[in-house]
């Protein structure tokens, strides 16, 4: 029992040097400005992206909507604004889908980079404190 309780504190004592090394020295900050950049951009054209779906969207059912008016049936009428509308909403449930996808994804991808950030940010500080 002795020996699983020593094994446990080693296993918890060996990384806080590299935590605290983590801690104090901080992400490579050329890294983590490059990041920040990469993200950004991404969230902007991922923005872009919704914004131009759901113009087209309404566009598109605008049109729709008009063209409906031609019929003098209003039965036929109403049943095409439906159409219309339907087609709209699923343009639109596609393009919020597809805009959170890209924004999880964006997310994620400078969640990695941060990672790699702190990483060199460590190695980094390593290497200029062996050279003292």
């Amino acid at each position: 029992m002795k020996k699983f309780f020593l094994v446990g504190i080693l296993i918890a004592v060996l990384p806080l040097p590299i935590l605290a090394q983590m801690i104090t020295n901080g992400p490579d900050i050329s890294c983590m400005q490059t990041a920040v950049k990469k993200r950004d951009q991404n969230f902007i054209k991922n923005f872009n992206d919704y914004n131009k779906a759901i113009t087209t969207a309404l566009k598109k059912r605008s049109d729709m909507e008009v063209a409906a008016w031609k019929y003098d049936n209003s039965s036929l009428r109403q049943q095409a604004i439906q159409i219309a509308r339907r087609e709209f909403d699923g343009m639109y449930a596609l393009a919020s889908n597809q805009f959170n996808i890209s924004r999880q994804a964006t997310n994620n991808t400078f969640n990695v980079e941060q990672q790699i950030c702190q990483m060199k940010g460590m190695s980094s500080s390593s290497r200029s404190s062996s050279i003292r």
